[in-house]
């Protein structure tokens, strides 16, 4: 019998959790499962193949660290649905929680948690082509933060509508931050997610103003520029920093001419210490 739904997770270093949560991924009506398990120390593709050996394994041994955006792209990848759902090791679903993305997530949907908390953040489910036609995760993005929120607004723009399941379908198993940043380069989550989230408004406004993606080349140009930036703050113990993007000479085209650009993107963030 063919499936209609793909439940993507991916793994390093959180078999504990996957030992609870994919005994109820595996139950879900009309779903297949796939497991990333992205280097994980703990073994976690082999206790899967062992343990559900109708769960699909992807292994990934080329990364020391944790680039979830690859991983889930990845896990894609090895889906044959035409609906994706995307859960992290730690989320635990409610039997009826496939029936109901199923049913509601049609052609140019995506839907998340209503009500939706920290935890949960990250699960959503779209279809296929609206995934792939956006071009997925954007794997340029390092540590905790920001990207699912690339991904949602990048949807939106193509003119995807966000919708909601009920948040109670889904609860977190709790944990701490030393958990969710083992495998990051920058242990600390909010000053990773201010890097993050510099670098997706600056990209989202160029990509606008130029009127195309960026290749993967620009992204990790700018991505290091926002880097810089927050970077810079922390050393100087400042609680803002600053961005500019030069557009000089750049050339787009609007209203059928060909125009040109001369001018800079500025961007001026700043937050409160201590870190939320």
């Amino acid at each position: 019998m063919s499936q209609s739904l793909s439940l993507i997770t991916t793994c390093k270093g959180r078999l504990h959790h996957l030992r609870t949560t994919l005994p109820l991924m595996t139950v879900q009506a009309d779903a297949e499962c796939i497991v990333v398990d992205y280097g994980c120390p703990q073994g976690t593709g082999d206790w899967v193949a062992a343990n559900y050996p109708m769960v699909r394994v992807v292994k990934v041994n080329d990364d020391p660290t944790f680039n979830q955006c690859r991983a889930r792209n990845l896990g894609a990848i090895a889906a044959s649905t035409p609906l994706f759902c995307f859960i992290d090791a730690d989320i635990l679903l409610a039997p009826e929680f496939s029936s109901r993305i199923s049913r509601d997530c049609a052609e140019k949907t995506f839907l998340r948690a209503r009500p939706v908390t920290m935890e949960t953040w990250g699960t959503f489910a779209c279809r296929r082509e609206d995934f792939w036609r956006v071009g997925g995760y954007d794997e340029i993005y390092e540590g905790w933060g920001a990207s699912p929120e690339d991904l949602y607004l990048r949807l939106a723009a193509d003119g995807c509508s966000g919708k909601h399941f009920p948040g109670n379908l889904i609860s977190s198993i709790p944990h701490g931050d030393d958990e969710r940043t083992a495998y990051y380069d920058n242990k600390d989550r909010w000053w990773q997610h201010r890097i993050n989230s510099l670098y997706l408004i600056a990209k989202l406004d160029v990509m606008k103003l130029l009127g195309t993606e960026l290749s993967q080349e620009q992204r990790k140009a700018l991505y290091a520029q926002a880097n810089r930036a927050i970077d810079a703050a922390r050393v100087s113990a400042q609680n803002r920093a600053h961005l500019e993007i030069d557009l000089e000479d750049a050339t787009t085209r609007a209203m059928n001419l060909l125009i040109r650009l001369d001018r800079k993107l500025s961007y001026s963030i700043r937050w409160s210490n201590p870190s939320p």
